[in-house]
């Protein structure tokens, strides 16, 4: 879930076999003085990464090969701190700033062009932007240029081999419906958004730590710990050859509590929680106390048993779980020329039960007072982010969008994402799932033993956390459960490990028993191959489900340690 630039093994030199198509950009005066925000648009680095832009779409071809008919920029800017701390002392302190450079050309023309398909052949770097390059650190436009250049060359080359396998394969098929179009038309809008806040220094995010991480030292019965802070501050820079000229710093602190511990039969258990934002030494201290009190509690329950019934989501765990079936299927990208998934041709029909409505908004900062980590000014299309509304009264009535349209939505709607690593794809921002009849808390218990009661079954069960996890499966292989315990008729609460959830199917939403009153909000970042991340929230009231299949584990795992933990 960290993002740290100093990992990336991407070099300019890759690029820098063979001939090029044209020849080397000719020297710029250069400036190293910083240009008033004001004036950006017109300062010369950004008018430099313009012309060479205007270079490579002018003169970039290859014979019975058209230029390209789309090109895209990006310069990132970021500052990157990492550090880790156990037992209250650092164990780890990496910094990294810089810049690095990616380029988006399109060959062909909108309806059909090299994107989202799968060639061989080709020098495979940066075909469809899965890497990102070194870029100079200061304002040489003449190494700056040279940088965008040489990938350019080598863009363009893999985009025109990749679009004529793709007019092959296409040739070879026979089409029984019309296809969506490649690439969207959309109005371009320049952006230019707030300066990034400013990041706390290395030192007083090392002291914030350290004091942290002397908490776990009182749960003897944790084995493992530590606590870990990234900061990033992040300035994404893009001209495209349809006029756009945007940028948007953001800055993203993270801080993961992390500890693990061996149950008496030596089953291994890790609980993890991360929060966003600067939270007090108080506050982190308080969230560490109960995460290794919850571990500890964890490691002294009972076995699971296998069980199929009602099960209760609340807390985090009722926004995980709406991640988990919702986050992929809302995803309005085809995959290659066809939307897959249960919502694929359910535009329009019922998805949840009629008094949910779900919207998605990386305008938002918070929500009911709840923090999120998904606000963004635009995506990584360089296309403004929308608010859009995804279920109206139980039914789906929009997906997530990127430039690539499918065969109802036609346009992007600012959810294209990808970290600059391949092309975009319809993805979570700010996911807000609510209710109309929610319940208290107290009331879905009680709902749950009644069903539980009706399946001829003692207790039910209750989740409040699982395993954190960035990617969703829609339900087909869902998230560990962290934090489960049995509730009984009279009132018992009795903490279970070693449960795995079945497969849950999407289809299970639209026949909720009941959902809660009051918003929860699970807060991920998805890391790209790029080294780039983004930020996403769901947030979702306590969820009851009818049928749930819990199953004990069946992994093995080694005999508990032969010493105790030193003291």
């Amino acid at each position: 879930m960290k993002l740290s630039f100093a990992k990336l093994g991407v070099s300019i030199l890759v690029l820098g076999v063979g001939s090029s198509l044209w020849a080397a950009p000719t020297p710029k005066a250069s400036s190293s003085v910083p240009t008033p925000l004001s004036d950006w648009r017109s300062s010369p680095l950004i008018v430099g990464l313009e012309e060479e832009l205007s270079r490579s779409m002018q003169k970039l071809t290859l014979p019975d090969a058209a230029p390209p008919y789309y090109g895209a920029y990006w310069l990132i800017e970021f500052h990157d701190l990492d550090l880790k701390a156990s037992l209250g002392r650092i164990v780890q302190n990496q910094e990294d700033h810089g810049r690095r450079a990616s380029v988006q050309l399109r060959v062909g023309d909108p309806s059909l062009d090299n994107s989202n398909f799968a060639g061989e052949g080709g020098s495979g770097f940066l075909a469809s932007s899965d890497g990102l390059l070194m870029a100079p650190s200061d304002d040489d436009l003449l190494a700056l240029r040279r940088v965008y250049w040489l990938a350019s060359d080598a863009t363009y080359r893999d985009a025109v081999e990749l679009l004529d396998q793709k007019r092959a394969q296409r040739s070879a098929q026979v089409e029984l419906e019309s296809r969506p179009a490649d690439f969207s038309k959309q109005e371009p809008e320049s952006l230019d958004g707030p300066p990034a806040s400013v990041l706390p220094s290395s030192a007083e995010l090392e002291a914030l730590i350290v004091a942290v991480s002397k908490v776990f030292a009182d749960y003897p019965g944790v084995e493992d710990s530590s606590v870990s802070a990234s900061a990033r501050t992040l300035t994404r820079s893009v001209v495209s050859s349809e006029g756009v000229v945007s940028r948007e710093p953001s800055t993203l602190i993270e801080f993961q509590l992390q500890c693990s511990a061996q149950a008496k039969d030596g089953m291994p258990l890790v609980h993890t929680v991360s929060s966003f934002g600067v939270p007090s030494e108080a506050q982190l201290s308080e969230r560490a106390r109960a995460l290794a009190s919850g571990l500890i509690e964890t490691a002294n329950a009972e076995l699971a048993s296998d069980s199929f019934g009602p099960v209760l989501f609340t807390d985090v765990a009722a926004a995980q779980i709406a991640h988990e079936l919702l986050a992929m299927n809302l995803a309005g990208t085809p995959d290659g020329e066809e939307l897959q998934g249960p919502f694929a041709r359910r535009l329009g029909k019922r998805v949840l039960p009629d008094d949910f409505d779900a919207f998605d908004d990386p305008g938002l900062e918070h929500y009911r007072g709840l923090a999120l980590a998904g606000h963004y000014l635009m995506d990584d299309e360089g296309v403004r982010a929308q608010r859009v509304s995804l279920v109206e009264k139980g039914r789906l009535a929009s997906f997530l969008m990127s430039r690539t349209p499918n065969r109802v939505i036609g346009a992007s709607n600012g959810h294209g994402r990808s970290g600059l690593s391949g092309w975009a794809r319809g993805m979570v921002g700010n996911l807000i799932v609510e209710t109309r009849k929610g319940a208290t808390r107290a009331t879905l218990e009680k709902r749950l033993l009644a069903a539980a009661r009706d399946q001829r079954a003692e207790f039910g069960i209750v989740i409040e956390r699982l395993a954190e996890r960035a990617f969703a499966t829609g339900g087909a292989s869902p998230p560990v459960p962290e934090r489960a315990y049995k509730l009984y008729a009279d009132g018992r609460r009795v903490p279970i490990r070693g449960a795995e959830l079945g497969e849950i199917n999407v289809r299970e939403l639209r026949s909720l028993l009941g959902s809660g009153d009051h918003p929860n909000v699970y807060n991920y970042v998805v890391t790209w191959p790029s080294g780039l991340a983004s930020p996403s929230s769901v947030v979702a009231p306590d969820l009851l489900f009818e049928e749930v299949e819990l199953t004990k584990t069946k992994r093995s795992y080694r005999r508990p340690k032969l010493l105790p933990r030193p003291n």
